[in-house]
């Protein structure tokens, strides 16, 4: 089986970002790591978080790599944004057309496919 040994100093480090954190993911991950300090297996962390096995070792090998660090979520996750390329000026003298000749244009210049759900969604945030 395997544990996380814990110092003191870090045990109430992690205990107060278990009970302050805003970020829930930190919160799991604190709480998980103290489990494991008081030798409760992987298996049953499993289930009391609902996490596989191979995510909370995961989370144990970036915590003895990168401490803190590695109970963080990392940037870069998600979808990336389609239309970032696109200029805005573009968009917005293009918007007076046809929806399908702007999509259309779009693939045409930037290589970005896009629905027109999504597009609609874009200018209406813009304010067009």
């Amino acid at each position: 089986m395997r544990y996380i040994s814990l110092k003191e100093e870090k045990i109430k480090e992690l205990t107060r970002m278990h009970a302050n954190s805003l970020n829930a993911r930190e919160r799991i991950r604190s709480q998980c790591l103290l489990h494991s300090h008081r030798r409760i297996k992987v298996n049953d962390l499993c289930k009391i978080h609902g996490y596989s096995s191979l995510t909370i070792r995961r989370w144990f090998d970036l915590w003895e790599s990168l401490s803190y660090g590695g109970l963080r979520i990392h940037p870069g996750r998600g979808a990336k944004k389609k239309l970032e390329n696109v200029p805005e000026e573009e968009l917005v003298r293009a918007s007076a057309r046809n929806l399908n000749t702007v999509i259309s244009e779009l693939k045409k210049r930037y290589r970005v496919d896009v629905s027109k759900t999504s597009l609609q969604r874009l200018l209406k945030n813009m304010g067009v």
